[in-house]
C-alpha cells in the first residue's frame, strides 16, 4: 500500500487535522488498513484516526480518503456516531488478527 498526502489542513476550532490521501493498492483497501497506513506515516495513534470516505474509480488502483486526525481522544466525540462506529474494531477482526498473532508466533 502506497499513501501520499495530498491535501493537508489544520482545524483548531475542532483540535483536529483534515487530511485528504491517495493509496494506490491492488484491491479496495478497507477503512482499518487505510487507518493503521495514515497513523504509520504521521506517527500518531490510530485510535485517533478517523477515516471519512475512500472513494476509487471503476478499473483505477488509485483510491482517495478523506481522514480527521485529532489531537486527544476526547475531542472524537465530535464525530457523528455512527461514523465512529464504522471505525472501530470489530469482535470478529479483534479475534481473527489474534488468531493471525497466535499463527506467526
Amino acid at each position: 500500500m502506497d499513501i501520499n498526502i495530498e491535501e493537508r489542513r489544520e482545524n483548531p476550532l475542532l483540535n483536529r487535522e483534515e487530511i485528504t490521501v491517495s493509496i494506490r493498492v491492488e484491491s479496495t483497501p478497507t477503512r482499518k488498513d487505510v487507518k493503521n497506513g495514515v497513523a504509520a506515516k504521521l506517527g500518531v495513534d490510530p485510535s485517533l484516526v478517523i477515516v471519512r470516505k475512500i472513494e476509487g474509480s471503476a478499473g483505477s488502483h488509485v483510491f482517495r480518503a478523506v481522514v480527521h486526525v485529532y489531537k486527544d481522544k476526547d475531542s472524537l466525540s465530535i464525530e457523528p456516531e455512527y461514523i465512529r462506529k464504522r471505525n472501530e474494531v470489530t469482535e470478529d477482526e479483534a479475534r481473527s488478527e489474534q488468531e493471525v498473532e497466535a499463527v506467526q508466533s
